[in-house]
């Protein structure tokens, strides 16, 4: 009498299958999830950008803070807390790490820069001419009267 379930070897080609299929499903989902942080990052810049503005109004000028590589690490909080009355909600902060995004002023506090570390590597705004992976900040947005020289 043969028996009715299911041989070895077809729960094995099954179980392959379910375990490709999941691996498929995971890179997937999280490059997505990547994308969106990214999106939120992109978006918290813009919403930093106009709280500048609203401060360059008022101040007539933008925040202070260094214009040098480690002035974000230094001056970052500073920024912050002279920035959040022109931000409608929270100051945002990075999504994933919920590290501060970097500000540095520049031209005597005529013009800015915004840092942001995007995860997406073929994002086609990451900064020219930077190692995406290993550099602490790939994305930039600046002021509108701050020009910037492309990468050689």
């Amino acid at each position: 009498m043969k028996g009715s379930g299911f041989t070895l070897i077809e729960l094995l080609i099954t179980v392959s299958i379910i375990a490709v299929l999941s691996a498929v499903g995971i890179t997937s989902y999280q490059g997505t999830q990547a994308r969106a942080r990214d999106a939120i990052r992109k978006d918290d810049l813009k919403t930093l950008a106009t709280a500048l503005e609203l401060y360059n109004q008022k101040n007539g000028g933008y925040v202070a803070a260094g214009s040098g590589a480690d002035s974000c690490n230094r001056d970052t909080a500073s920024f912050y807390t002279l920035i959040a009355p022109f931000v409608n909600t929270a100051v945002p902060a990075d999504p994933l790490t919920k590290q501060k995004y970097c500000y540095i002023s520049q031209n005597n506090n005529s013009s800015y820069r915004l840092f942001a570390k995007l995860e997406n590597c073929s994002d086609g705004q990451i900064i020219s001419g930077i190692n995406c992976q290993s550099s602490t900040w790939n994305y930039s947005i600046v002021s509108d009267n701050l020009t910037i020289a492309p990468a050689p």
